[in-house]
């Protein structure tokens, strides 16, 4: 998948998984239609979640007790599978 007009890349470097600040900047685009989303999602379920939640619904002012309860539901095995079938 070529998402800039550069052709010359580093191939390694572009599979390594981002932390989930960094993974945000470009999450939504395309980062979960590459296996690096794929396998930061899996690191950094709670992480990449709770941003997406902050960012996306900034009127939102849940607490901490309410994340956390939901974030169970991060640890089902199948989590990752509907969240990247989701977006692609």
């Amino acid at each position: 998948m070529s998402v800039t007009g550069y052709l010359i890349t580093n191939l390694t470097a572009n599979k390594l998984v981002l932390p989930p600040m960094g993974a945000y900047s470009w999450w939504y685009q395309y980062y979960f239609a590459t296996e690096a989303g794929v396998l930061g999602l899996t690191d950094y379920r709670a992480g990449i979640s709770e941003i997406i939640w902050k960012y996306n619904s900034p009127t939102w002012h849940y607490s901490q007790a309410t994340f956390n309860q939901t974030a169970a539901a991060f640890n089902n095995p199948d989590f990752v599978k509907i969240v990247i079938g989701n977006y692609r």
